[in-house]
């Protein structure tokens, strides 16, 4: 009797044990980037809500000048597994979990002839995607190319200590190209 009970109790460390391995493996896995984008909302794309889009550890690079961000193949892979034709969706950026962007939103400019005047992440013809401060970029012959770029900057404003959050942890990781 003595036997069975201490078989008992082992097996149930084992399986406490074992449970909270496999818990930290999860946390592990998830925790392989600080920086994490999840989907909120979409439009023509089926992405679940909160839906891993990317992690910090997908972007090769983000070009300050030309605003060009560069996803690894597997980072490519899960942003073209969703089908494009015109959809967007909302994503958010999270650092250490907090929120960077309250959104940003994700479409194919392919096909895209709305006017974005938010941070927008875009696939754009020339098969590269881009984070920018709106979409398409303002021409000055726009009737009201002042004013759609006053909301922009106000916008890029509302959301610049997350950006600069954003751009500091690239630069940390020497994801940065100038």
């Amino acid at each position: 009797m003595r036997t069975l009970k201490c078989l008992l109790v082992a097996g149930i460390v084992l399986s406490i044990i074992s449970c909270n391995k496999n818990q930290n493996v999860v946390d592990k896995k998830e925790g392989l980037s600080v920086m994490l984008v999840k989907s909120t909302t979409g439009s023509g794309l089926k992405i679940p809500e909160k839906e891993l889009i990317f992690t910090g550890d997908d972007i090769i690079s983000f070009n300050l000048s030309t605003s060009e961000i560069i996803f690894t193949n597997e980072g490519d892979k899960k942003l073209s597994s969703f089908s494009f034709n015109g959809a967007s969706a909302t994503l958010n950026f999270y650092l250490n979990g907090e929120p960077l962007f309250e959104s940003a939103i994700y479409t194919a400019a392919a096909y895209s002839s709305f006017l974005i005047n938010d941070l927008v992440l875009y696939y754009s013809v020339d098969s590269k995607y881009y984070l920018s401060n709106g979409y398409p970029e303002i021409a000055d012959e726009w009737l009201d190319a002042d004013d759609v770029r006053k909301i922009r900057e106000d916008n890029a404003q509302k959301r610049k200590i997350g950006w600069d959050t954003f751009i500091g942890h690239l630069s940390k990781i020497n994801k940065i190209v100038k």
